[in-house]
């Protein structure tokens, strides 16, 4: 009998919200990007709030509902129904009462139209590893298989097998993270990852606890770590107008970055804010914390990206705008 990692654990399963298959942008060449549901951030610019909870859940999307005067699945199925799972008005759905809903998923098993879907399924390590398998041919010398969140080391133990299957198969391996987890899990797991991503999205520990609602601190450790294990890093700074885009911020980024990592950080990339995931949050009956903030047009907001790109530069760092500048 094998004692590969994928014989020991290719029935292991973990909650998967969404694959990208052919990505440029999440590591270096063309890749299976794999996310992982679960977060220990909740950031206020998130464009993935179904990646928050680590358990799947139900969404609703109003539009396709039949009305409970045609359809009604959702409620014949849900035990809760009598207690007010579901908002209903004018004979249609209006939403799902989440402070009642158990997330037993029946509903949205049973929405003919899709009006009601989940956000996660779960996924064996084996059903990943032949999802990244099947795309190899594309990878040539660079790509590989990128694993993302939410926060991908909330479920460390499936991502350490499937990090585990993919070096095995010879698979290049990138993790993304925002490295607000325990430094023990990133040693345990850095035997198997070839490339890290991570993301510094403010150096002011106030501004981060109010934007985040985490402290720099473990944040900060885990680069120290990184350095200290000599793992090549990608260093992401999210641009956000009005909250992380000073010049003060970002000089002092640039420092840090220079410091604590010096030449060994492969990128420095600086990502434009865009105002993305506001249906999700509607389809999980939440409004998004950015709507009413005024978003500069796309050339100021690239201007001023081109502009601290600059900043980093000057402190000979290598920083790029955006995602797709190879490394």
């Amino acid at each position: 009998m094998s004692n590969s990692p994928l014989s020991e654990n290719g029935t292991l399963e973990g909650i998967v919200f969404n694959i990208q298959r052919f990505t440029i942008h999440d590591g270096p060449g063309i890749r299976t990007e794999i996310f992982l549901k679960g977060c220990t951030l909740e950031c206020l610019w998130c464009s993935n709030p179904e990646s928050i909870r680590s358990s799947p859940e139900v969404a609703f999307h109003p539009a396709r509902c039949l009305g409970t005067d045609i359809c009604g699945q959702c409620q014949s199925v849900c035990e809760l129904v009598d207690q007010g799972a579901f908002v209903i008005e004018n004979g249609r759905l209006a939403g799902i009462n989440h402070q009642v809903c158990n997330g037993c998923l029946a509903c949205a098993e049973n929405c003919p139209s899709e009006a009601l879907s989940v956000y996660g399924k779960p996924m064996t390590v084996s059903q990943v590893l032949k999802l990244v398998l099947a795309d190899r041919g594309y990878y040539g010398d660079r790509g590989g298989a990128t694993f993302s969140g939410g926060e991908a080391f909330v479920q460390w133990r499936f991502l350490q097998a499937c990090l585990k299957a993919c070096r095995e198969a010879g698979i290049h391996t990138c993790v993304e993270s925002a490295l607000n987890v325990p430094g023990q899990r990133i040693l345990q797991l850095a035997p198997f990852i070839d490339l890290m991503i991570f993301d510094l999205k403010t150096m002011n520990e106030r501004d981060h606890r109010t934007f985040t609602g985490g402290s720099t601190a473990r944040i900060h450790d885990n680069i120290r770590l990184l350095a200290k294990l000599d793992m090549p890093v990608v260093a992401r700074v999210p641009v956000v107008p009005g909250l992380n885009d000073s010049l003060e911020n970002i000089t002092a980024t640039a420092r840090f970055i220079r410091k604590e990592l010096g030449d060994s950080v492969l990128q420095v990339q600086l990502l434009r804010y865009r105002p993305l995931g506001i249906e999700k949050y509607q389809s999980l009956g939440k409004t998004c914390p950015m709507t009413g903030i005024r978003m500069p047009d796309r050339s100021e907001a690239e201007a001023r990206i081109r502009q601290l790109v600059e900043i980093m530069r000057d402190m000979d760092l290598p920083a790029v705008a955006g995602t797709t500048t190879p490394f």
